[in-house]
């Protein structure tokens, strides 16, 4: 049984029955079911089922009938029968909305009648799992479906039907549900069908296990109020009614409001005190007779965080989280994570506590709180200069899939670099050997806990130097473990950055081995040891030796320039073969010298930039050396990442800020990112863009990598945008 289930658990017949029936749709199951079609506005229609749930938008004219969602294999008859009750025209196209069963299970039966499958690119990509989880019971699995039932064609973005005098458009909607959430609008009709991001039965459930987040939701739900019209139809993806625009809105303020309220709380006090009753959390249709109830985060701590719980591993803070769980008709899903860490911060052991909302109908929040606040945040201590801001992106903390081994949770990870979405490596410091005991809050990830850092953790803290190189693709799962090479980081800290040259058609991997003094050279399947730059375990300033490397960059011709680096406070140019050619820099504070060499990246006209981090400046060079500019001005910056239309790109490290600048050093934009709740970081130490737009940053201290995806909407000048194209 689920470990949330056995603490706070509804213990009703109705629960248990649901459980053990499990997630197993069979014929008997709708026996008696019967679906009605009723007209939502002009050729668009809705076929339901008895409670409304699984709602299937359908278009309909004299070019056919388009459906949105095929509800379980069961009904797919009545479905049709449903539909011949108003055209005998044939069913030519269908639209996904989501991966789950009670929308996609129809799918097999109408391929196998000739009807063509639509659905978003990750939704398409979730037909693969072997098993696909549903948030059902607390996360169940239902059996793969079969080959028939995938969606044939898959898009990114939007796409357009023109059928029926109309251009149905079907877009992607930001991750709220799932990862795959797709809206389809028919505008000559004015009906918006928005899948399982709405519903007028409960609070929004939000699908961890499939991508979905609460930020996520809140954008959709933005993105649905900013189409909708005065006029406009909307079918929920669950729900008998079909709604306005002023419905979204009640839905949206509601998920704000509660999240306001229970912030309010925190600032007035009310931390350890058993709460009473609270009636402004029954949101009419949503909620009724709520209670809201304290509870010490111990309860739910260390038993959640396993491989079956994975929805429960957010249970981590440094900055105030709120953690929402909905049992709504005894279905138990993690609800929502809203990182509300701009408003308040916790000062380093501040105690945690659990707040329990739930009512007679089931529905529940959990609120996970800090018990005090720091006077002064890092934003206070080092103001921002102009041009300062938030983040425009979405943060997905829990993209990563954890591999460790049983007792084990990763440690440090110093970089990454983004080949494509399909191959993404990483590099870690070795694993770490889980805390015992458990400190109380303690999460998936080592630095969850304010004062545990994964790059130095307490004396005697066993660290194994294994799946030191891995690579995962944009969905976190793990597509290559390069095991065979944690020997060569034996011994040391583990590796530093990662890098691969544009420029290189065979896309060489390198990994700085600052431990050892060297650079490897990998084969990008890494099968092969290519190159090393550096004598292993000795230092010097020559042409032959490197001095605790950091970084390395290529030029066009396929030279590389090494940041060399703590020990050498220079910089090395080496010929794409690995021969000396020249260097240049000392310690110091002069330009010209440095005093850290922690980052290197280059331009399109060959100009060098160099994090002269313990001098809280970037230097600029030319190709062989010559001092061009110095941009002061920060705090410890970590790395430079130049992207294909020349925007510089900095993490600065105190605080950790995200600074964009132009390849002149003008500040262009900034948002801090100090912390560790979620889209935030202990340090910043090596992040890549990918061509989707969405980039993702490797933790030093906390021992995690995350991935962010543009807001809906937001300023294209604020965002990361593509990388420089791969050589081929």
């Amino acid at each position: 049984m689920n470990t949330l289930l056995k603490i706070s658990l509804l213990t009703t017949t109705a629960l248990s029955l649901l459980v053990a029936t499990g997630t197993s749709y069979g014929q008997g199951q709708f026996e008696g079911v019967e679906l009605s079609i009723t007209p939502v506005a002009g050729n668009v229609y809705m076929v339901q089922r008895p409670g409304g749930g699984g709602n299937i938008g359908a278009q309909i004219g004299p070019e056919g009938v388009l459906l949105v969602d095929s509800l379980f294999a069961p009904l797919t008859d009545k479905l049709v029968a449903a539909v011949r009750q108003v055209t005998e025209e044939e069913i030519r196209f269908l639209v996904n909305t989501h991966i789950h069963i009670d929308h996609v299970g129809g799918n097999e039966n109408l391929a196998r009648m000739g009807v063509l499958i639509f659905a978003h690119d990750n939704t398409r990509l979730r037909f693969f799992e072997e098993r696909s989880r549903f948030p059902r019971a607390g996360g169940s699995f239902v059996p793969q479906q079969p080959a028939a039932a995938r969606p044939l064609i898959t898009f990114n973005d939007t796409l357009s039907f023109h059928l029926n005098g109309e251009e149905v458009q079907a877009f992607l909607a930001p991750p709220a549900h799932t990862d795959g959430d797709v809206f389809v609008y028919f505008p000559e009709s004015d009906v918006l069908h928005l899948g399982d991001v709405y519903r007028t039965t409960s609070y929004p459930i939000i699908d961890l296990y499939n991508g979905g987040s609460l930020r996520g939701t809140i954008a959709a739900m933005d993105m649905a109020i900013d189409i909708a019209g005065p006029e406009t139809k909307v079918i929920p993806g669950h729900g008998l009614e079909v709604v306005g625009r002023d419905e979204l809105v009640e839905f949206r303020d509601m998920i704000l409001d509660i999240q306001g309220r229970v912030l309010s709380l925190i600032r007035e006090g009310c931390l350890r005190c058993r709460m009473d009753r609270r009636p402004w959390l029954g949101r009419g249709r949503f909620c009724s007779d709520c209670l809201l109830r304290a509870r010490w985060l111990r309860a739910l701590a260390r038993p959640l965080v396993d491989a079956d719980s994975r929805a429960f591993r957010i249970l981590s803070v440094s900055k105030t989280t709120l953690v929402m769980c909905s049992f709504y008709n005894f279905e138990p899903y993690l609800l929502m994570i809203a990182n509300i860490s701009n408003s308040i911060t916790t000062s380093r052991g501040s105690s945690m506590q659990l707040l329990g909302i739930r009512n007679a109908a089931g529905c529940c929040f959990l609120a996970v709180i800090a018990s005090s606040v720091s006077a002064q945040s890092w934003t206070d201590q080092y103001p921002p200069t102009s041009n300062h801001g938030v983040s425009p992106y979405i943060a997905e903390p829990e993209w990563l899939e954890p591999f460790s081994e049983p007792g084990f949770i990763w440690g440090s990870h110093p970089g990454l670099f983004v080949e494509s979405p399909e191959r993404i490596f990483v590099i870690q410091r070795g694993e770490l050997h889980v805390p015992d005991p458990l400190p109380e809050g303690f999460d998936y990830f080592y630095g969850s806990i304010e004062g545990l850092s994964a790059l130095s953790p307490p004396e005697g803290t066993v660290r194994q130097m294994k799946n030191v190189i891995f690579v995962v693709n944009d969905a976190g799962e793990l597509i290559e473990n390069w095991s065979q090479w944690d020997y060569l980081f034996e011994g040391t800290g583990g590796p530093h950055m990662i890098a691969i040259s544009p420029y290189d058609p065979q896309r060489k991997v390198w990994v700085v081995n600052a431990g050892r003094h060297q650079i490897h050279a990998f084969s990008n399947d890494g099968k092969e040891l290519l190159m090393t730059l550096g004598v292993e375990n000795e230092t010097a300033n020559d042409g032959t030796h490197l001095g605790t490397p950091q970084d390395l960059a290529f030029l066009k011709d396929g030279s590389i320039v090494v940041a060399d680096g703590l020990t050498n406070s220079r910089v090395i140019k080496f010929d794409e073969d690995g021969n000396y050619l020249t260097a240049w820099g000392s310690k110091g504070n002069a330009e010209g010298h440095f005093d850290a060499v922690h980052s290197i990246a280059t331009d399109n006209q060959d100009r060098i930039y160099v994090a002269d981090r313990n001098n809280d400046r970037i230097q600029v060079f030319g190709p062989n050396g010559k001092h061009l500019a110095t941009w002061p001005g920060l705090n410890f910056p970590n790395y430079i990442l130049i992207t294909q239309n020349q925007d510089v790109w900095v993490s600065d490290n105190q605080p950790v800020r995200i600074i964009k600048f132009d390849t002149d050093g003008n500040r262009l934009f900034s948002w801090d990112a100090h912390g560790n709740g979620p889209g935030e970081f202990g340090e910043l130490h090596e992040f890549g863009v990918d061509i989707n737009g969405n980039w993702y940053g490797a933790d030093n201290v906390l021992g995690r990598s995350q991935k962010f995806i543009p807001k809906p909407g937001a300023d294209a000048a604020q965002l990361l945008q593509l990388p420089i194209p791969m050589a081929r």
